[in-house]
C-alpha cells in the first residue's frame, strides 16, 4: 500500500547509477529520505519547492512511485538570487534537522520563508530573517538587549562595551528588536556573525558552499 505526503525538497544524493536519494522536509514527519528511480518526463526537482510524494515504504527504503510539484508559484525560481537563497535554506535544514523529527514551528518558518521568496522585494534580508527564526526553532536564538555592540559567540550573549565591539553585533541585535537596519555592510556583518555563532553551536555545521553562492546578493 502506498503512502502520500507533502513536503519541501531539500537534498539530493546519488545512491547508484540508477537511483537517487532525495531529502524532503515532510509535513507532520520532518526531514525524511526517499529513493527515486528517475524516469523519462520526470518532474523537475527544484530546491525549497513543495512536492506531493506517493511512496511505498519497506524495511530498507521509502521508494517514490509518484512525484508532483504542488507549490502554486515557482516563478521565483527563475531569479538566480532567489534560487541562491533557496539553496542556502536547504543546506541549513539538512545540517540542523534530525531525521523524522517534525516541528510545527519549523514548518511554519519554512512556509513563511517560501512566501518571502515568492513575494518579497527585499532579498537582502531574507537569509537573515530565516536564520533568526530557525535559531529560535533550534533553541539557539540569543536574547537582544538595549544598545548591544558586542556578541560572545561561544556563550551566545549580547553585551555592551565601551572599548570592545564585534562586527555585526549591533545590526543583529537591532534586527531581533524589530528595528530597521538599512546599511548593507552592517547586515552583511550580522549575517556572517550568525553563521559563526551556528558554527560554534551546531556540530559539523558548514554551509560554506552555498554561502559562496549566496555572496552574489550581498554586493
Amino acid at each position: 500500500m502506498n503512502t502520500t505526503a507533502t513536503g519541501f525538497f531539500v537534498q539530493r544524493n546519488i545512491f547508484s547509477t540508477r537511483a537517487k536519494i532525495l531529502g524532503f522536509y515532510i509535513e507532520n514527519e520532518g526531514l525524511s529520505s526517499f529513493l527515486l528511480f528517475p524516469a523519462k518526463n520526470q518532474t523537475p526537482l527544484i530546491p525549497f519547492v513543495r512536492y506531493e510524494l506517493e511512496y511505498k515504504a519497506n524495511q530498507s527504503a521509502n521508494i517514490i512511485k509518484r512525484l508532483e510539484m504542488v507549490s502554486l508559484n515557482t516563478s521565483w525560481c527563475a531569479n538566480p538570487q532567489r534560487l541562491a537563497i533557496a539553496f542556502f535554506v536547504c543546506e541549513v535544514i539538512q545540517q540542523t534537522c534530525l531525521q523524522k523529527n517534525f516541528d510545527a514551528q519549523a514548518n511554519a518558518v519554512l512556509l513563511a520563508t517560501e512566501q518571502k521568496l515568492m513575494h518579497s522585494n527585499n532579498l537582502f534580508i531574507i537569509p537573515l530573517d530565516f536564520l533568526c527564526q530557525w535559531m529560535e526553532v533550534l533553541g539557539y536564538l540569543p536574547e537582544a538587549i538595549d544598545n548591544a555592540n558586542d556578541f560572545e559567540v561561544q556563550e551566545g550573549v549580547f553585551s555592551y562595551h565601551t572599548h570592545k565591539k564585534t562586527a555585526g553585533a549591533t545590526a543583529w541585535n537591532r534586527l531581533l528588536l524589530k528595528q530597521d537596519v538599512a546599511d548593507k555592510e552592517e547586515l552583511r556583518e550580522a549575517f556572517y556573525l550568525m553563521l559563526n555563532y551556528l558554527n560554534a553551536q551546531v556540530p559539523h555545521f558548514n554551509v560554506h558552499q552555498t554561502v559562496s553562492i549566496l555572496q552574489q546578493i550581498f554586493h
